[in-house]
């Protein structure tokens, strides 16, 4: 299944649920279909076609666009609306590099400053990721979307002790950007060479719980980097 049939898989309609407005709500919910390939890069958002098949009102919607433009996963057009931000090997050098820059100082704060409760939901957050299966049982094309949520759930928490809440808003906008490449040059990156990716966030963890914020850094450096080296090498990207 290609992104454009993807696209038209049928999501959530646009819920508050427990978010504080119906904006922030569609932020998270168009952000998703960012991430997971809904809406497709380089292609023409239609607010009229995200409020008909999410409701909630088009202002909502622009507004949550508007705050996605901030964050780089959206541009948006004189007199021609928005569309999702292209692809481009350049680009996921500079959101690998910036991301592992962000990653470096976060976990070392983190480490510096968490506590045995903070220690006990990553080894959680773990337990549960170790859990589930990567890919779609129908599609191993793609990753399941409950690894995804987990899997971003593992990473955040392994930096959620950090003390600057800039440095966890900027950790959770590159991860949102590396995980639109991931998810978008999957069908090829199953070609790279094989790593076992569960090894990696185990011994990530075991460093963090040992207070080693040198190795830390060094595997989570060399994690974020080997998954970037790989969509490189599949050549989808100009």
């Amino acid at each position: 299944m290609d992104a454009r049939a993807r696209a038209r898989k049928a999501v959530e309609p646009l819920d508050r649920g427990e978010h504080r407005s119906l904006r922030s709500a569609a932020l998270e919910l168009i952000r998703r279909e960012l991430v997971t390939g809904h809406l497709p890069p380089g292609e023409p958002i239609s607010i009229r076609e995200l409020y008909l098949r999410f409701g909630g009102g088009q202002s909502a919607i622009r507004e949550a666009l508007c705050q996605l433009v901030s964050d780089g996963m959206v541009i948006a057009e004189d007199q021609r609306g928005f569309r999702a931000s292209p692809l481009s090997a350049r680009d996921l050098a500079d959101v690998t590099r910036s991301r592992v820059e962000i990653e470096v100082i976060a976990l070392r704060d983190a480490i510096a400053n968490g506590d045995t409760e903070w220690e006990a939901r990553v080894v959680s957050e773990f337990h549960r990721l170790s859990r589930l299966p990567k890919v779609e049982a129908g599609d191993a094309r793609f990753i399941a979307p409950e690894y995804k949520e987990q899997h971003r759930r593992f990473h955040t928490e392994l930096i959620s002790a950090c003390t600057s809440d800039w440095m966890k808003r900027f950790h959770a906008t590159l991860f949102d950007h590396s995980e639109r490449y991931r998810e978008l040059v999957v069908a090829a990156y199953a070609d790279a060479p094989l790593r076992d990716v569960l090894a990696e966030h185990r011994e990530l963890m075991d460093a963090v719980l040992e207070r080693d914020a040198d190795r830390a850094v060094k595997l989570a450096t060399a994690h974020i980097e080997a998954t970037t080296a790989n969509l490189l090498k599949t050549n989808k990207l100009q």
